[in-house]
């Protein structure tokens, strides 16, 4: 396989060139054995940057083509960019309002135990707008003592309607009577480096 066109792009900086070659190419480079130097699945974490690229400008077709690319090729190889691909996965299936997808990539997250608070209000964002309020009260909880102080309890506060200790029953009640899940808010989608 000729790899020219990738190493062209990659000297001149070409993201966008890299990430659509390992894109297109990802299971004949997965067959070579080309030594690591020559290699351009080692550049894996392109797909990342330009995952979070179409993430953030709301490109979702793209941004799952960048992060099922980099799920398949870091689960091949081994390597261990695992958890932002997915949790870029989880987060397009949110913002594009596939929740049930969002909630299987949060729940793999969740199962190795690695959720950072941004995740955490995605996740409990989701498991929100599904009816699952119990589920979600631990995670913004969470979110909230490790920095994400402001959107997480802004979120729970909004539906709850009152403090964080009131009781379940209030909040069932609320949450069956006004549409609130239009007014969560989750932190923006970070800036790319």
């Amino acid at each position: 396989m000729d790899t020219t066109t990738f190493w062209r792009a990659e000297a001149s900086c070409d993201t966008h060139a890299m990430a659509m070659f390992l894109i297109a190419h990802q299971q004949e480079l997965l067959a070579a054995s080309a030594p690591p130097e020559h290699d351009p699945l080692t550049r894996v974490s392109v797909l990342l940057y330009e995952g979070w690229r179409a993430l953030r400008s709301g490109d979702f077709m793209q941004a799952d083509r960048c992060f099922d690319a980099g799920i398949a090729i870091t689960a091949a190889r081994n390597f261990i960019f695992w958890y932002d691909y997915f949790k870029g996965k989880a987060m397009a299936a949110y913002l594009r309002g596939d929740l049930t997808e969002a909630l299987s990539f949060f729940e793999r997250l969740d199962q190795k135990n690695a959720c950072d608070p941004e995740t955490l209000v995605y996740y409990g964002n989701t498991l929100l707008r599904l009816g699952r309020a119990r589920d979600a009260r631990p995670l913004y909880l969470d979110a909230a003592k490790n920095g994400m102080e402001d959107v997480a309890t802004r979120d729970f506060l909004l539906t709850l309607g009152s403090s964080i200790e009131t009781g379940d029953a209030v909040f069932d009640h609320l949450l069956g009577a006004q549409p609130w899940s239009e007014r969560l808010q989750v932190p923006p989608v970070h800036e790319i480096p």
